[in-house]
């Protein structure tokens, strides 16, 4: 008999840079030489029918409305990137659902991001394991999700396992950072078209907590103090503001 599948998995790390590794026996009957295992998060119970907002069939908590007027908002600080962010801006004006991790009407779909500095201004990077990239800890919106700002807190809890409580002050008064618009390709397995993500990156200030991977998704993290070459204009951005 095989091992049994294991639950979600996750490993405390505290070092600057850090990648997750698990090693197994091959004789069966016997334990991974090295694991760590957690017990499943709960999952959050879905909002009441009455407590939700919806956009032409699909259930939403973050409308449309919201996602317009936080683009406006933002543009109107950093006109320039106004081409870069035509496709999202053609998906609002046509208004199609854009909220869902499978919406493709508009080509594309938003997601939230988190931008967590240390005390030494570095930012967090995760490594994605399905893209095989450095990225800020983020994802899709999901139905508990009240605002862009709440889905990005969210994100940043799951992923990193910061707790709430250790997230220190909100950069930006609670508005994104940077709006950027990347290509994603496509995902036979998933049924997954290629398309793009709007992803709105929120700014938050933590003192270097410990980090709980979540290994399923996550292979590793970095505190980068350089990083245009992963989210070109971002520390222009962090230098503007107030913290």
């Amino acid at each position: 008999m095989g091992y049994p599948r294991r639950r979600r998995t996750s490993c405390s790390v505290t070092s600057d840079t850090a990648r997750v590794r698990t090693t197994r026996h091959r004789t069966p009957g016997t334990p991974p030489r090295e694991y760590c295992v957690a017990p499943a998060a709960p999952r959050l119970a879905p909002l009441s029918k009455k407590s939700r907002s919806t956009h032409k069939g699909t259930v939403v908590a973050v409308r449309n409305s919201q996602i317009q007027s936080t683009v406006r908002e933002y543009l109107a600080h950093w006109p320039d990137e106004t081409a870069g962010l035509a496709p999202l801006a053609a998906a609002l004006q046509e208004d199609v659902p854009l909220c869902g991790r499978h919406e493709f009407q508009g080509g594309g779909h938003v997601t939230c991001g988190a931008a967590v500095l240390n005390a030494s201004g570095d930012v967090l990077f995760i490594l994605n394991r399905p893209l095989d990239k450095w990225l800020l800890p983020g994802g899709h919106l999901e139905l508990t999700d009240a605002s862009l700002h709440a889905a990005a807190v969210r994100e940043l809890v799951e992923e990193t396992g910061i707790p709430r409580s250790a997230i220190g002050a909100e950069l930006n008064e609670r508005k994104p950072l940077d709006i950027g618009l990347y290509q994603i390709p496509a995902n036979p397995k998933k049924n997954e078209p290629a398309h793009w993500h709007a992803d709105f990156c929120f700014g938050f200030l933590v003192d270097r907590p410990e980090l709980h991977l979540q290994v399923s998704e996550i292979g590793g993290f970095a505190w980068k103090k350089s990083f245009d070459d992963l989210i070109p204009g971002l520390a222009q951005k962090l230098k503007s503001i107030d913290r």
